[in-house]
């Protein structure tokens, strides 16, 4: 199967920085008071990441129906918003999802 233009450009870029980033490829929690991700290059690769809180990634790719989301918060619980900082490319293929 052949990668849009887009995405494998978005791919490259970000498999460059794996040295300092990491790829997820099983549902993953990230919490409020998880700093262990921080500014580093974010690869969701079909699996859920859940981001509950603020973070600053250094990039973010969802691949291969990749999904972001976060905690519900019925009541308004604000640890469990998502509330995301991110300095480089950010890139969502077909068939992903940013909830």
């Amino acid at each position: 199967m052949k990668m849009p233009r887009l995405a494998a450009a978005a791919l490259a870029v970000l498999s460059s920085l794996t040295a300092s980033g990491v790829t997820f490829t099983a549902n993953t929690l990230i919490d409020y008071n998880n700093g262990t991700y921080e500014n580093q290059a974010i690869i969701v690769k079909n699996c859920t990441l859940t981001v509950n809180g603020s973070h600053a990634f250094a990039s973010l790719l969802l691949t291969n129906l990749g999904q972001l989301t976060h905690t519900a918060a019925p009541l308004g619980e604000t640890n469990n918003r998502l509330d995301l900082a991110i300095s480089g490319l950010l890139a969502i293929e077909n068939g992903c999802l940013l909830n």
